[in-house]
């Protein structure tokens, strides 16, 4: 039965908040630093150059998970994950943002077991770029965060695997 007041959209983003506990979590772990959610992403968060990593969770939930961060913000939580600085436009950049990424999944993959939901996660990839630019498909429901942090300023998005159309016909 579909909660009082729930829309499609709604239901297939109803566990989002695991994300940024998620993400709290891992930066405050990994990166000794803490972040707070503040306000949904910014296109000034990619202007000089961004990178972003993407994982998929399949099963119970069914999202592509992104993890954004500008130029600055990228060399400053990879240099305190990796323990020495990291350039920007190297392999080795890609690997700490992907560890990140799939680190973050991981934690929301605990958070969700733990809420009697299975999910499997893919390999994650990574994508860098100026004015890089996260294309959904519109009907596709999700969630945009922008966190602050004392590294500087990242984003995530979750995007559902299911159409609003298709749960619209489902939920009928």
């Amino acid at each position: 039965m579909k909660p009082s007041g729930a829309t499609p959209a709604h239901l297939a983003l109803k566990h989002t908040p695991v994300a940024a506990e998620a993400v709290a979590r891992v930066f405050q772990t990994i990166c000794d630093t803490a972040v707070r959610a503040h306000g949904t992403f910014a296109p000034d968060l990619v202007a000089e150059g961004a990178i972003a990593g993407v994982i998929a969770l399949m099963g119970d939930v069914e999202w592509s998970l992104w993890l954004g961060m500008p130029r600055a913000t990228a060399c400053a939580a990879a240099e305190r994950f990796a323990g020495a600085p990291i350039p920007f436009d190297s392999d080795e950049m890609g690997d700490a943002i992907g560890e990140l990424t799939n680190m973050i999944a991981g934690d929301i993959k605990t958070r969700l077991s733990r809420q009697n939901l299975t999910v499997q996660l893919s390999l994650p990839c990574v994508v860098s770029g100026e004015n890089l630019r996260i294309l959904s498909r519109r009907e596709m429901p999700s969630v945009t965060q922008r966190y602050t942090s004392p590294l500087g300023d990242l984003w995530t998005e979750v995007v559902a695997g299911i159409e609003v159309g298709r749960l619209r016909m489902a939920g009928s």
